[in-house]
């Protein structure tokens, strides 16, 4: 997506989900998505916040902490920061989108709220959290130079504090 995007027709829709670590100019592809949308398209991102936040102070000094400052610097340090979503919203505007809408949800990391609804949502997003954490490994092991063993010992914990109700952690998608 990042290359030059040769598309003979114009589209009606672009939809991304989960691109946040995909990308080294993340401004480079809404530029293309807006060339390639036809009069009347539209342009749809769905992506993560980094780092998560927490309702309370549950997350300070936790191994999913730990992660997520260590992802968002090997990120950056790979060259495809995790931490561009909040710009999506002024970027699409500076290029020309009309009607750009923003839509913050909030999804906690496991079955800690009271709420069924969002215990549903974080019980969806902790067991996604659970099955794509070892994709992260590149980052750590490219980004800041761990060892594969250094990594695995070290996303032993970041499950566990995944697992841990105790930890009011959420992300906003």
């Amino acid at each position: 997506m990042e290359d030059e995007w040769t598309y003979s027709q114009k589209f009606d829709l672009i939809h991304g989900r989960l691109l946040v670590s995909c990308f080294r100019n993340h401004r480079g592809v809404l530029e293309q998505a807006f060339k390639h949308l036809a009069p009347g398209g539209w342009l749809e991102m769905q992506d993560a916040d980094f780092p998560m936040k927490a309702v309370d102070d549950t997350l300070i000094g936790t191994a999913l902490w730990e992660w997520n400052m260590c992802i968002v610097d090997g990120a950056e340090k790979a060259g495809r920061p995790w931490t561009n979503t909040r710009k999506y919203k002024p970027w699409m505007e500076e290029i020309g989108f009309v009607d750009v809408k923003e839509e913050l949800l909030v999804f906690p990391v496991n079955t800690w709220p009271r709420d069924p609804h969002l215990k549903k949502v974080g019980l969806w997003l902790q067991h996604d959290l659970l099955e794509g954490l070892n994709s992260t490994r590149a980052i750590l092991t490219r980004g800041l130079g761990w060892s594969n063993e250094k990594v695995e010992l070290f996303l032993v914990g970041v499950r566990k504090a995944i697992n841990n109700r105790h930890i009011h952690a959420y992300t906003v998608i």
